[in-house]
């Protein structure tokens, strides 16, 4: 039984695959790749500053802590707020629809509860977004106050940055 044309392409390739993995891996390096040597022990681990000091991380650890905190405790707010916000809507617009003098009366205390609502909802929002921000600021202060010798202000944007 022969293999079909496409089989053999396949099966062509799988081996050329292993044999360069095999082979191709330990004598073909990437450009720029750095080779690395077994180390004896003795050498300093913290020589070319990319390895924190435990005492600089455990200093981000907490500004880390302070900041989600501040956080948690601004959308706990936020939510209250808009918890509150949507309760007086509710007594708001059952209040107006139990109007029953005139339909121009209904109408205007329709639209000043959306408008009391739309109000409470945009100043929860601008005070939310204020909180976050003097959190996010409160961070970057402290982590740029725990700089250790690694820090570099090249790569002050990571996944822990907030411009």
């Amino acid at each position: 039984m022969s293999m079909s044309f496409p089989k053999k392409i396949f099966a062509g390739g799988v081996v050329a695959a292993l044999v360069f993995g095999l082979l191709g891996g330990f004598l073909i390096q990437p450009a720029g790749a750095v080779s690395v040597e077994p180390s004896n022990g003795n050498e300093n681990t913290n020589s070319g500053g990319s390895t924190p000091p435990v005492t600089t991380g455990a200093c981000v650890g907490a500004a880390v802590d302070v900041r989600e905190a501040a956080l948690g405790t601004a959308w706990d707010k936020y939510s209250d707020s808009m918890k509150a916000a949507y309760a007086t809507r509710s007594t708001d617009l059952k209040a107006a629809w139990l109007i029953t003098s005139s339909t121009k009366a209904r109408r205007t205390a329709i639209r000043a509860a959306w408008n009391k609502f739309e109000t409470t909802r945009k100043n929860a929002k601008k005070t939310f977004n204020a909180s976050r921000k003097t959190s996010w600021d409160t961070f970057n202060k402290a982590r740029k106050a725990c700089k250790g010798s690694f820090y570099d202000d090249q790569h002050d944007r990571g996944s822990d940055y907030v411009s």
